[in-house]
């Protein structure tokens, strides 16, 4: 098997992609080394796999040169460039896959070659490619800042740097707009890692800037002299103060109703991001156990089926995360058919490495809503821990499951492992490690008050509910709550 870059790149390759490819190299404005072409239809014809013995680097060589001695140096360079030339392919597909880039270029040359006429029209069409292309996406401003760049750069050429104030103008506020959007979605996504992966930074310039910034009083002044994007930049703002808030559900509702005015105005990928924010905003605010934060994320969630935006593409899958925390909000609200219909509708746009154990969590968790908790422990069992969605919740059913069926031993020996994992895995937030901790805390002293054969103290239980109620937001609080309430029944 030939061990080699080009192999990695071709094997991404559809049979599409390999046609044009082969157009690609065959062209002599591309490549004029028929040794080259050669060399890709040896190799192509032992895809998709490339693992064939007949494509070593000696037996290519015997191919292409039949009477010469083997060298090594000479089919190095023959596969160097063949990966060179699949490098600027790819280029290329990107290339014509962005109309704006290719006329941004196209300008610049019509500038240069003083083309006036030309130059006006594709800097006309250009801008119309960006009223018309279906939305807003990230690059939005930036493309509206470069063609106001061009325009600005073209009058001065021409000795016309009165006629360019107003495109300099425009060109200034494009790229505050840029600007503001981006660097507020990128403190805002700074303040999640932190929370979630336990990332922090001693230097962070754009958290220092942003917090030393008078934002209120800038977007206060778009609005004020009402600025077509005041509403986008807005609904940035909010979102970005919703991320240091998560007590208050002023600015979340803020967001809310902004991105559910606005959300048409954007692509697809886009609309996913800023419903992907949104859904961060509501979790971050579970910290306050409160139900109507799950009554907020339903109606997100509902959003985006609705929408048909539930992956950065309409043709994307699902990311299992996200698949399971749909159906686990509308669990926890206790909307079983909903959640049942959810899995039966949208299992299809899982990962198909993904489709089984999700299936097996999601029978699990509602058998064990139903109380059918052998058939539940059945389900969970078949669950793969190593997949990261189901390292942390997937345990802690199967302990729920075990303290219902009364196997202490086996919940215990996994509280233990668990705790374990936690305290090891670095990369675990103390944020997103507490409230598995406390879980494991509390599901201890439930096992060890439930295999006492021995009457309850009910003061002591009052002390435990209270120690409970008025502990930091942790893992199944209301299920322990409960399970607490039923020892007091005893």
């Amino acid at each position: 098997m030939l061990k080699s870059k080009i192999i990695d790149v071709l094997k991404t390759f559809t049979q599409e992609e390999l046609k044009n490819f082969r157009n690609y190299i065959n062209s002599p404005f591309h490549n004029s080394n028929k040794n080259v072409v050669k060399l890709f239809e040896l190799i192509r014809k032992h895809g998709p796999g490339y693992d064939s013995p007949a494509i070593q680097k000696e037996k290519l060589f015997r191919k292409l040169y039949p009477s010469k001695k083997y060298s090594d140096i000479v089919i190095r360079i023959l596969l160097s460039d063949l990966l060179k030339l699949s490098e600027d392919f790819l280029a290329y597909q990107r290339y014509i896959k962005t109309p704006l880039a290719e006329e941004m270029f196209l300008l610049e040359e019509l500038k240069n070659r003083n083309l006036d006429s030309l130059f006006n029209k594709v800097i006309k069409e250009a801008e119309q490619h960006l009223d018309m292309a279906g939305g807003m996406n990230d690059a939005y401003f930036l493309n509206r800042y470069e063609i106001e760049n061009l325009k600005v750069n073209y009058l001065i050429s021409k000795d016309k740097q009165t006629g360019s104030g107003l495109a300099l103008l425009k060109k200034g506020e494009y790229l505050v707009d840029y600007f503001l959007v981006n660097v507020m979605n990128i403190v805002q996504e700074l303040n999640e890692r932190a929370e979630v992966l336990n990332e922090k930074f001693s230097f962070n310039l754009t958290e220092k800037f942003i917090m030393n910034t008078s934002l209120d009083k800038v977007i206060n002044y778009m609005k004020t002299a009402n600025y077509s994007y005041h509403p986008i930049i807005e609904m940035h703002y909010y979102m970005y103060l919703s991320s240091l808030d998560h007590e208050s559900d002023l600015y979340y509702l803020k967001f809310r109703e902004s991105v559910v005015k606005n959300l048409h105005l954007f692509h697809n990928e886009e609309k996913f991001n800023l419903l992907l924010a949104l859904e961060s905003c509501c979790v971050s605010r579970l910290k306050t156990d409160r139900v109507k934060i799950y009554e907020d994320l339903i109606e997100v969630y509902e959003l985006m089926l609705a929408s048909n935006v539930f992956s950065e593409s309409s043709k994307g899958y699902m990311q299992a995360n996200l698949f399971r925390n749909i159906f686990y909000t509308a669990v926890v609200l206790k909307r079983y058919e909903w959640a049942e219909k959810f899995v039966y509708d949208y299992h299809d746009h899982l990962l198909p490495e993904q489709k089984n154990d999700m299936y097996n969590y999601t029978k699990a968790l509602l058998n064990f809503e139903k109380d059918n908790f052998e058939t539940a422990l059945e389900f969970i069992g078949k669950v793969n821990h190593s997949f990261f969605v189901f390292k942390f919740e997937a345990r802690v059913l199967m302990m729920k499951i075990y303290y219902e069926l009364r196997s202490f031993e086996p919940a215990l020996s996994l509280i233990d492992s668990f705790s374990h994992f936690l305290t090891k895995n670095k990369i675990v937030s103390d944020s997103f490690r507490d409230p598995f901790m406390f879980f494991n805390k509390y599901m201890k002293i439930l096992i060890k008050i439930s295999s006492e054969n021995k009457s309850v103290d009910k003061k002591d239980l009052e002390f435990l509910k209270k120690e409970i109620q008025n502990s930091r937001h942790f893992f199944s609080r209301r299920w322990i709550l409960e399970k607490t309430d039923e020892l007091s029944l005893r």
